[in-house]
């Protein structure tokens, strides 16, 4: 040892040194740092060196199929299981805001835009809808409606026509749901319409048409006599009598 500090072979004055903090990478020759130099334990094929921010560690080889990615406190990596999808996705060159994009083909790759579009605010529109649909509702609605109107919570229906196909009922529930008062047409019927009175009539009064289709209120005429007298009767009234 030819200088404390220093470390040497053979006589002090032809001693190649080296001092503390001396060697650079500059004079580390290329190539010259071979995997036993820097070998960790347990080393095997496909391994990786990683920094711990003290020092640096072995992080073996994942299993097939693995990829790596940042751990969650953000200051290490590790192995986990690709959740991305498969595929080229490629879609139009240009869109339009808010629309729905859909599937073209059945390759699972290309998309396309769509006539619905979902808005900022959460509103839906499309030109047609097919399936249960939950939610409010608003604008006109055209074309047919199958399936239950207002099923869980009462709702108004505006509209010029009602049609019920298959000789279906027309059925006015109770408070409760279940039970009902139901209007059906007959079997085979030549179409006619039954226009109502203007108002609810009077006691008593009972529904009269005028075989066009329009009804009004009319009184009912009551004889308790047991005869019933000649030119008594009213035009358009009913005659009651009481034995």
């Amino acid at each position: 040892m030819a200088n404390t500090g220093y470390i040497g072979i053979g006589p002090a004055d032809r001693d190649p040194t080296v001092s503390d903090d001396s060697v650079t990478t500059a004079k580390i020759q290329n190539n010259a740092v071979t995997g036993a130099k820097i070998a960790m334990t347990s080393d095997a094929a496909g391994d990786l060196l990683t920094y711990t921010g003290t020092d640096y560690t072995r992080l073996g080889i994942g299993a097939v199929g693995k990829v790596l990615k940042v751990a969650s406190g953000g200051t290490a990596v590790e192995w986990a299981t690709d959740t991305a999808g498969t595929g080229d996705v490629v879609g139009p060159a240009s869109s339009t805001d808010d629309a729905l994009a859909k599937f073209d083909s059945t390759t699972g790759k290309v998309i396309q835009n769509s006539n619905a579009t979902l808005s900022d605010a959460g509103t839906l529109t499309a030109t047609a809808f097919a399936g249960p649909i939950a939610g409010a509702v608003t604008g006109n609605v055209t074309g047919n409606i199958d399936g239950t109107v207002g099923a869980t919570t009462p709702s108004t229906v505006v509209a010029t026509q009602v049609d019920i196909t298959a000789q279906g009922d027309l059925r006015l529930q109770d408070t409760t749901g279940g039970e009902y008062v139901a209007i059906q047409a007959p079997t085979a019927v030549t179409s006619w319409t039954l226009t109502l009175p203007t108002n609810d009539g009077t006691a008593s009064q009972f529904l009269q048409t005028d075989g066009a289709g329009v009804s009004t209120w009319a009184t009912v005429i009551t004889d308790t006599s047991g005869a019933w007298t000649s030119g008594t009767s009213t035009t358009g009234k009913a005659l009651v009598m009481g034995f």
